[in-house]
């Protein structure tokens, strides 16, 4: 039931973040020298801004699609449901760009070693102290994304990877 209400809670985190609009959307005419935190799943590392035709590819058929206009970036906004994440896109041009990973149990896990339910003091131990912390969120950013943990009663409840516009 708990894991069931940080979900619902998530949801409406991004909804609600994805919803205050972008000065400028991104644009990806070449790669930043570090791409910044990434998430190793079936043989591939996704990073934010990466083009999502390869992983979609490598990633193989999603249990679930859903598109929406997006409120964040011109186009629409694309969702992608595996078994263990959910993958978020937006528009640039005529590509699809990774916007987000959520990652939805404990079975897969940062490079770093984080899961859902590792410890705040295991979050510290690899990430160091947070950029951004507020509440019982805690973020680190890296070139143009962030990685958020939300802690809650000394352990992780929530993990994302989320794409910055550029400014």
């Amino acid at each position: 039931m708990k894991h069931t209400f940080v979900i619902f809670v998530l949801i409406i985190c991004l909804g609600l973040a994805g919803c205050v609009p972008a000065a400028t959307p991104p644009t990806t005419s070449h790669a930043p020298a570090d791409p910044g935190y990434g998430l190793t799943v079936s043989g591939l590392t996704l990073h934010c801004h990466d083009d999502m035709a390869p992983i979609l590819a490598g990633l193989g058929e999603a249990k679930s699609y859903f598109e929406a206009a997006s409120c964040a970036f011109p186009g629409l906004e694309k969702t992608y449901t595996y078994p263990s994440f959910n993958v978020y896109t937006y528009e640039d041009g005529d590509k699809d760009r990774l916007a987000s990973i959520v990652i939805l149990d404990d079975s897969i896990s940062t490079p770093e070693g984080i899961f859902l339910n590792s410890s705040l003091a295991d979050v510290l131990k690899a990430y160091g102290e947070p950029t951004e912390k507020s509440l019982n969120l805690y973020t680190y950013e890296k070139t143009r994304m962030k990685l958020s943990f939300i802690i809650e009663d000394d352990k992780v409840t929530s993990i994302e990877y989320i794409a910055k516009a550029d400014s």
